[in-house]
């Protein structure tokens, strides 16, 4: 019998990002930023815009960032074809993180887990945890320089779990894709969540997820996963309508405070930076 629900010395990546001029110091006292994004194993080229465009950026207004990728082990379809690549990517960039798991929307879970994991012992095998990380599906674009000011509005001994916030229900009918049953989660309401897509954790947060996690059971879907941790741990859901997650137009006035915006192909993010650059808004 474990100890726990979740027992974290049973979780363990397959691979992790190389450690950069952090991984030999406590970072909690730096202005530090770890962005987590969780990607599609077979999408490199996701991957490679992102590293072309925002993930590119290091420092910004007196900040470091890092940004790697969180992505599962490949399908048996996918693994002779592009196991080799996978690896040399890895090898390439030194910022993929590859957990032990099949990669798969039902894991998206196991995901959110490892980015959490990471942030709470960031390069280290003891506590190490960030000041501040954000949590990104690979469809998103970044400001960073948007995320660096929100940042600066707040503390990380605060506990800040912000993003675009949703309040549901879950989906009974038998053959609803996103369909939850009275056995995994028999209430009417979720508590409110933020959308996976985009969420601001700080320090104080990660924390607290970390050790609440190994005492509540898994669920298929991440964000809502998290808002129930996090309603068990009373750490409010804030809502920030500057992390966009509906898709929509982005004029130019949205640009000079937008933080994060969803819906973007590899093509379209590479096309918007280029209007960012131009700007001078990155």
């Amino acid at each position: 019998m474990h100890l726990y629900e979740n027992d974290w010395a049973y979780f363990d990546a397959k691979r992790l990002p190389h450690c950069d001029e952090y991984s030999s110091e406590s970072i909690s006292s730096k202005n530090f930023i770890l962005i987590a994004v969780k990607s599609a194993a077979e999408n490199f080229a996701s991957r490679a815009a992102i590293r072309s465009t925002w993930g590119a950026v290091k420092r910004q207004s007196g900040y470091s960032l890092r940004t790697i990728f969180v992505v599962g082990d490949l399908q048996r379809e996918h693994k002779n074809k592009m196991g080799d690549v996978l690896a040399r990517e890895a090898d390439q960039y030194g910022d993929l993180l590859i957990g032990d798991y099949i990669d798969a929307y039902r894991n998206n879970t196991l995901k959110f887990l490892s980015a959490v994991q990471l942030s709470f012992s960031y390069c280290s095998t003891e506590e190490n945890t960030v000041p501040f990380a954000l949590l990104v599906d690979e469809d998103y674009f970044v400001s960073t320089r948007s995320l660096v000011a929100e940042v600066k509005r707040h503390r990380s001994t605060q506990r800040i779990y912000m993003g675009w916030r949703f309040d549901s229900g879950p989906f009974r009918l038998r053959f609803h894709k996103h369909r939850v049953s009275l056995d995994a989660y028999p209430y009417d309401r979720f508590p409110p969540y933020i959308s996976a897509g985009a969420v601001l954790i700080s320090r104080a947060a990660i924390r607290e997820f970390y050790y609440g996690i190994q005492h509540v059971r898994l669920f298929n879907y991440d964000d809502i996963y998290t808002g129930i941790v996090a309603y068990l741990l009373a750490i409010p859901p804030l809502h920030n309508p500057r992390m966009r997650f509906w898709p929509s137009a982005i004029t130019e006035l949205d640009l000079a405070d937008l933080i994060c915006a969803h819906g973007f192909t590899s093509k379209q993010l590479i096309d918007f930076y280029d209007i960012i650059i131009k700007q001078g808004l990155n």
